[in-house]
């Protein structure tokens, strides 16, 4: 799938559950840049940083607008 905003992309692997509502997308954490075949969560995020965080740069996020679209790849990746 690829989620995508006007700040950036993502491409990853997508499955299907029912403790998703539809409408929602929700990505785990912890992933590693070689963990998506192109793009990376945190350009669909704000870039400004997180002023309120006086522990540290980190920004907590609960929601972000998407748009999902389906990608075609290759069935051998």
């Amino acid at each position: 799938m690829r989620l995508f905003n006007a700040r950036g992309f993502v491409v990853l692997r997508a499955r299907l559950n029912q403790t998703v509502p539809p409408g929602a997308v929700y990505l785990t954490q912890g992933w590693q840049s070689q963990d998506f075949k192109a793009g990376h969560p945190q350009s669909l995020t704000y870039n400004g940083g997180d002023a309120t965080n006086v522990f540290g740069e980190n920004t907590s996020l609960s929601d972000v607008l998407v748009e999902v679209a389906r990608v075609e790849v290759d069935a051998n990746e």
